[in-house]
């Protein structure tokens, strides 16, 4: 009875943007799975939207992690490992959390929350909104610019497991996107884009292309993602045995074809680097520099 006399208060106390309550709560009835949905929902409600006002929303996500609000939404997890309304409703609450928010993302990867959401999205691996939520959790904390976030995520078997998302629903525009922008942002890890590959990312990405090729913010972003697996130097260990996988799985066909369309800036600059670096030789010289790469990424 408790527990369900506090699922009517949380949007009051959403309202109230009383966050510490939510959390409290959401720690006292761990066990109700109700409570843990319907507290994950309203601290993502809580977060607000990022292109509406980003000072209130960086406010909003400090205060809320202040209070332990990404420990109790992954003990949530935890606690209803097959429950898929609690495992989405979490995700999309760390996700709004870790929007920009360098601190956050090392609060999800430092406390287990890699783990949780990789294995959210491996138990619930028909359900398409769970797979887009662990993916745009995963792109957040693999934005971070840290090599620790990015090897967290492929030790745990992220890149696995966005690549089995993106084959299973390939239909699905949304996913094939965040599934790109994952794989893209642990590409800037250059010691990561040969395991990227191996897992079979490569051709995901073009058939992703070759399905939704009307599509300007997925051909961008995966345009970006080859761009950032191919690598940043002629003179890296694996350039050239990433260039040939990329040339071999039909890589450089979708992306003159993107270029082509010249549908956005990133499209056509991002395409044709890549380009470049995809008809380079050996004996070539190679004329982009790491250091201009990384900037460019």
């Amino acid at each position: 009875a408790a527990a369900e006399t506090f699922i009517i208060q949380v949007p009051l106390l959403q309202a109230d943007e009383n966050w510490t309550a939510l959390a409290i709560g959401m720690r006292t009835y761990r066990s109700h799975a109700r409570v843990q949905e319907a507290g994950c929902t309203a601290l993502l409600k809580l977060v607000g939207d990022p292109a509406a006002n980003a000072d209130t929303v960086k406010k909003n996500q400090d205060g809320i992690v202040s209070v332990g609000g990404i420990i109790v939404i992954l003990a949530a997890m935890r606690a209803h490992a097959g429950d898929a309304n609690v495992q989405v409703q979490a995700c999309c609450a760390l996700q709004s959390l870790s929007w920009n928010n360098d601190n956050n993302q090392l609060v999800i990867a430092g406390s287990g929350g890699i783990i949780v959401v990789v294995a959210a999205m491996t138990a619930h691996e028909g359900l398409v909104s769970m797979q887009l939520s662990g993916c745009l959790v995963l792109r957040n904390v693999a934005s971070h610019n840290s090599s620790t976030a990015q090897e967290s995520i492929a030790s745990a078997g992220g890149i696995d497991t966005v690549v089995a998302a993106m084959g299973a629903h390939t239909l699905e525009l949304d996913l094939q996107e965040q599934g790109c922008a994952v794989l893209c942002n642990l590409a800037m890890d250059d010691a990561i884009s040969m395991v990227i590959a191996d897992a079979g990312a490569i051709g995901m990405v073009v058939a992703a292309m070759t399905a939704h090729v009307g599509h300007a913010k997925l051909q961008e972003q995966a345009v970006w993602t080859l761009m950032n697996i191919c690598g940043t130097d002629a003179r890296a260990p694996n350039f050239w045995k990433l260039q040939k996988r990329i040339q071999d799985e039909g890589g450089v066909g979708v992306v003159v074809d993107a270029v082509d369309a010249g549908t956005t800036l990133r499209t056509f600059k991002f395409g044709h680097i890549l380009l470049e670096k995809l008809w380079r030789k050996p004996t070539d010289p190679f004329p982009v520099s790491a250091a201009e790469y990384a900037e460019i990424k």
